[in-house]
């Protein structure tokens, strides 16, 4: 039911009903529900969508709603692969420490590497998101 919606709303929805449902998502996300139907094909479909748009007000709200699932669901399934490819590609980028968070929540160790490139960033928001991330990731 989410996948068939979100898909739809990414493919053909206004900026606003992209807005909605990603924050929608993020209620449906911090839920007591831990059985939402085919939650990593949502997650895998959100962040298909993140590493490709380029409209920063859905892309803030569909990061949020990938992280609120991290924190809220099981998403130890699920594929973070290309969050850590656009961290490396896209420097600089407003959402880098967003990126490492996402990373972070994982607490999968192959992006450890990844993350401690960016410990000596200039940006103070992103230094701190690789603290946090050492702290997330038992570093």
């Amino acid at each position: 039911m989410y996948l068939d919606r979100l898909t739809s709303i990414i493919e053909t929805g206004s900026t606003t009903e992209k807005i909605h449902f990603f924050s929608y998502l993020c209620d449906v996300f911090e839920s007591y529900n831990k059985n939402i139907l085919d939650l990593e094909g949502i997650l895998e479909s959100i962040i298909d969508y993140v590493v490709t748009s380029h409209d920063d007000d859905a892309k803030s709200e569909a990061i949020e709603a990938v992280c609120t699932a991290q924190v809220y669901q099981n998403t130890m399934s699920v594929d973070f692969d290309k969050i850590e490819t656009e961290l490396k590609r896209s420097q600089p980028s407003l959402y880098t420490d967003r990126y490492i968070n996402i990373l972070s929540y994982t607490h999968n160790k192959k992006y450890l590497d990844t993350i401690l490139q960016f410990k000596d960033h200039e940006d103070k928001y992103v230094k701190k998101a690789v603290e946090e991330a050492l702290i997330e990731m038992g570093a």
